[in-house]
């Protein structure tokens, strides 16, 4: 894939990946919340073989990409998805994003709908935080991440195939690269707490069943029967505010597109072949 940088209105040097096609729609790969944007390299190439150009990026204070202090609300994150799009892509493309990016896809075909011509949610875009924590304290108490500050550079030896059995060997990379190895030897995450813990209030903050009201393209939504705890009806609530939809359960985990990304890519090109996704 090519890499190369964007800077955002405000400022922020964006990371990108790249591969050219001439099949279109094109796609925008967004990860999600703590993670980056190698973990949809399978689903990338998978697209990519089908001739489809394909885009994704390390969000801002993810991966790569610049770590400033703000920006971190659905209004800016937003903002600099449609202006990758309108810089390296031709729109309308589809987007697609995990968990958190899933959220963030669907507030961009709402907020830009002439940018976006399908969405794919890939264990996200129905996240409803202050459905399952109305208080924002109680929320913050189960959802900050644990401290890493006893963690050392060690510890991460041999332990990508043990905590992702299954996966193929590039998203166990990917996802152990959400983790950096400071100059004393501690581990320590790229997205910092302070930055993390202000995504979260956003995502708090956001009604998805609410925005998805406002989104008139295709939703594909593909649910992992072994993603986290959610309640039963979030899922259909969600759907159910969709002009159209399609949810398609799979066996695995919460990171479906980097533990199966030859999966998500046919339940992606079916929807496409029997024009469900344009």
């Amino acid at each position: 894939m090519e890499a190369s940088s964007l800077r955002t209105v405000d400022g922020v040097e964006l990371a990108i990946w790249t591969l050219p096609g001439d099949a279109v729609p094109e796609f925008l790969l967004v990860h999600g919340l703590a993670s980056n944007a190698r973990l949809w390299d399978g689903v990338a190439r998978g697209l990519h073989a089908e001739g489809h150009g394909v885009v994704s990026l390390d969000l801002r204070g993810h991966g790569e990409s610049a770590k400033p202090s703000d920006g971190f609300d659905f209004e800016t994150m937003t903002a600099d998805l449609a202006g990758l799009i309108a810089a390296r892509m031709t729109a309308p493309v589809i987007a697609a994003g995990q968990s958190f990016g899933g959220n963030l896809v669907i507030e961009l075909a709402a907020r830009y709908p002439d940018l976006v011509s399908g969405v794919v949610c890939v264990d996200g875009g129905f996240v409803d935080l202050q459905s399952a924590w109305p208080d924002w304290d109680e929320a913050l108490g189960m959802l900050t991440p644990p401290s890493l500050d006893d963690v050392r550079e060690e510890a991460l030896a041999g332990s990508g195939a043990e905590r992702y059995p299954g996966w193929p060997p590039e998203g166990v990379a990917a996802q152990l690269a959400n983790l950096e190895v400071i100059s004393d030897g501690r581990v320590r995450r790229r997205l910092s707490l302070e930055n993390h813990l202000k995504i979260l209030r956003a995502m708090w903050e956001q009604a998805p069943a609410e925005v998805a009201t406002k989104v008139k393209v295709p939703v594909l939504i593909l649910v992992a029967e072994n993603g986290p705890p959610r309640h039963p009806a979030q899922v259909d609530h969600f759907a159910a505010g969709l002009a159209k939809s399609r949810v398609i359960s799979m066996a695995g985990h919460h990171d479906l597109h980097a533990e199966q990304p030859d999966n998500v890519v046919d339940e992606i090109t079916n929807a496409l072949n029997d024009g469900f996704l344009q």
